[in-house]
């Protein structure tokens, strides 16, 4: 076997390989010797069948076989003495088989890039940090209360917080449109669930009034036929409620399983919500310090390795669209490569970069910290025990969490390289971060 590599562009390599004829006919003369001893043939005994007839018979399909073995044997070979680790597999991009010459094929693929990577040790990264009170936990409890509030009629003219029950029927120009009519409508006033004014516009009626609203659609509105028109709605209240909120007792408690009393419920409370609140700092410190990592990193990217992350991003959002059902991404046409294209050129960044700062930190994978990492997955669960079996039941499943702890010891050793500037936020901040439009609006 002879081989050369030619370098094409950036990454890019083409590699030629040429087989020896003498190695291919012995590779094809064994697979009909052993095809010999099992074929049947009309005419002839079993084991019996002449070489010249199956050569004749079955030889071109062979010699077929044996080039697709001996390519890929050839190939692997050949990357080995090289010493070249390719990004993603080879394509075959050519195959030359002419009678009494050696085959030769030509192979391209990308190399992974050579990386040198600049520390953090100079490098300003803003961290957060909070911490629970007692405020934060009463917030919750309150909310608690709400969900478990109760509603009982009222005879009186509704107000906001009340729930009404409505018969509406909405024009546009004197005319009917799609969803514009309900009867016996449940609508929790103040709850925001209607189009901007139309609850507004309720408050104060009583109960058998009839009322005619002016309202417009929003411009974003999802029905485009109707987005940013003016309506005319006319409602008829038939129902008033108001609601009231639980004593926080042990009463209240038990409604959520807990037998101790409402000391009990404040403290699995709080356990939990530090425990989200341990979770949302280190997701987020963890990011910000990954920024600053890729920020300062110049890596070029193999597209190949970026292809198939964008692919992996469209088939994770088909299985959110489909519930988890693995279907072709060719029934999604409106699914665009460049949507993705930004976050998948960043995780493949950041996983050349995390693979190279672990072999240049010789960091190994710890083990007590895959365990504990297993035993906070499983906290949450009705029975951790299974959650334990599930992961250990596969070793692939193994592997994503003991990726996630080395990616965790990679970003621990970031931090003590960096120049840490915390910054304090509460807990509702951090749950809870406004959106940029949020942001605008304040």
């Amino acid at each position: 076997m002879e081989a050369t590599i030619e370098t094409t562009e950036g990454l890019q390599r083409k590699l030629k390989v040429a087989i020896p004829t003498d190695q291919i006919d012995t590779a094809v003369s064994k697979k009909l010797e052993d095809l010999s001893g099992s074929v049947n043939l009309s005419g002839f005994r079993k084991g019996k069948v002449p070489m010249r007839v199956l050569k004749q018979k079955y030889g071109k399909g062979v010699r077929q076989e044996v080039l697709g073995d001996l390519m890929k044997e050839t190939l692997y070979q050949a990357l080995k003495e090289k010493s070249i680790e390719p990004a993603a597999v080879p394509t075959i991009d050519s195959i030359q088989d002419e009678a009494g010459k050696p085959v030769e094929y030509i192979a391209s693929f990308e190399v992974f890039p050579e990386i040198k990577l600049v520390d953090l040790t100079a490098a300003e990264v803003e961290t957060i940090k909070s911490e629970l009170n007692d405020a934060d936990i009463d917030k919750t409890i309150e909310q608690l209360r709400t969900q478990r509030k109760v509603w009982a009629n009222v005879e009186r003219a509704c107000k906001m917080g009340d729930q009404t029950t409505i018969d509406f029927e909405g024009t546009i120009n004197a005319q009917p449109f799609e969803g514009n009519a309900s009867e016996d409508f449940k609508l929790e006033l103040g709850s925001n669930s209607m189009i901007p004014g139309f609850e507004d516009e309720i408050v104060g009626m009583a109960i058998g009034e009839e009322r005619n609203i002016a309202v417009t659609f929003p411009k974003d509105y999802h029905s485009k036929d109707i987005a940013a028109k003016p309506a005319i709605f006319k409602i008829k209240l038939k129902q008033v409620e108001e609601s009231s909120l639980p004593d926080v007792d042990d009463a209240f408690a038990q409604s959520f399983d807990i037998e101790d009393g409402i000391d009990a419920l404040r403290e699995e409370i709080s356990s939990n919500m530090r425990r989200e609140l341990e979770q949302a700092l280190k997701q987020r410190n963890k990011a910000t310090i990954f920024d600053k990592f890729i920020e300062l990193n110049d890596v070029e990217l193999p597209k190949s390795m970026v292809d198939q992350e964008i692919l992996n991003l469209q088939n994770d959002m088909v299985k959110r669209i489909t519930g988890g059902k693995n279907i072709d991404l060719g029934q999604f046409p409106e699914m665009p490569r460049d949507i993705f294209e930004e976050q998948a050129k960043r995780r493949v960044k950041l996983s050349l970069l995390v693979t190279e700062f672990v072999k240049v930190n010789k960091l190994k994978v710890n083990h007590e910290r895959v365990e504990a990492m297993i035993e906070d997955i499983a906290k949450s669960f009705e029975q951790p025990e299974s959650v334990h079996a599930w992961y250990k039941a596969d070793k692939s499943r193994i592997g994503q969490i003991e990726l996630a702890a080395l990616e965790e010891q990679v970003c621990e050793k970031l931090i003590e390289q960096a120049k840490l500037v915390e910054k304090s936020m509460t807990f509702e901040e951090i749950m809870n971060p406004k959106t940029d439009d949020q942001t605008k609006e304040d």
